[in-house]
């Protein structure tokens, strides 16, 4: 049972980690952005095609990497699991967004 709870733990963890990870990538690319997109007084559709589409790939991204095992728990009728995984990648998280803020 012991077992079970840290892999638990670990499963939820590496799930947070990854969607900060896909978080802080399209910060970077936020901050950056001026690398990317021309900064000329004209209207370009670079800016308007290029920022839309990588925010989706990183929701998407993000979004998979905290709802891909669960939801697959989910189909197998393992809802209970399903949701604990959920909450406490969730408060994962919220740990790594307080630890985050404090930091910096």
């Amino acid at each position: 049972m012991g077992k079970n709870i840290l892999r638990f733990v670990g499963i939820s963890f590496a799930q947070a980690l990854s969607a900060s990870v896909f978080v802080w990538l399209w910060s970077m690319f936020m901050l950056n952005i001026n690398q990317f997109v021309d900064e000329s007084e004209a209207m370009n559709t670079t800016g308007f095609i290029l920022i839309p589409i990588m925010f989706i790939i990183v929701a998407v991204l993000a979004a998979g990497s905290v709802l891909g095992y669960p939801i697959y728990l989910a189909v197998k009728d393992q809802w209970g699991r399903a949701i604990g995984l959920v909450s406490l990648t969730l408060i994962w998280l919220g740990i790594l967004a307080i630890i985050l803020v404090y930091i910096f």
